[in-house]
């Protein structure tokens, strides 16, 4: 079992209804190959707003150390407000591992609604 514990949280803020990238990348000293990642968004309330992965059309994808998370628009449309975000990585050695979380900020849309 992995001992690894999130030092800080890493806020993260998205403009509502916005294609974007969410890049990570991963020390060296936690090695990702073979591992699946995991990600979610989540209300105060722990309502799931959206969920990603490695697993095909998963919307992450891994090369090497960086993570790469893809939004989509109906990911975050008519869902602003503060939340909440976990990923997670898995491997059979290590089972599953907490590796960064924080909050995650949608921004209203001010202008096209």
């Amino acid at each position: 079992m992995a001992a690894y514990m999130v030092k800080a949280p890493t806020p993260i803020e998205r403009m509502e209804g916005d294609d974007s990238e969410i890049e990570i990348l991963v020390p060296t000293a936690f090695d990702m190959a073979g591992r699946t990642v995991r990600m979610q968004v989540r209300s105060t309330t722990g309502d799931l707003l959206f969920a990603k992965s490695t697993t095909t059309g998963g919307g992450i994808t891994l090369a090497g150390q960086m993570i790469k998370i893809t939004i989509l628009p109906a990911d975050t449309l008519h869902k602003h407000g503060s939340h909440l975000w976990e990923m997670e990585v898995q491997n059979e050695a290590d089972g599953i591992v907490t590796i960064a979380n924080g909050p995650f900020k949608i921004r209203r849309q001010t202008c096209i609604v």
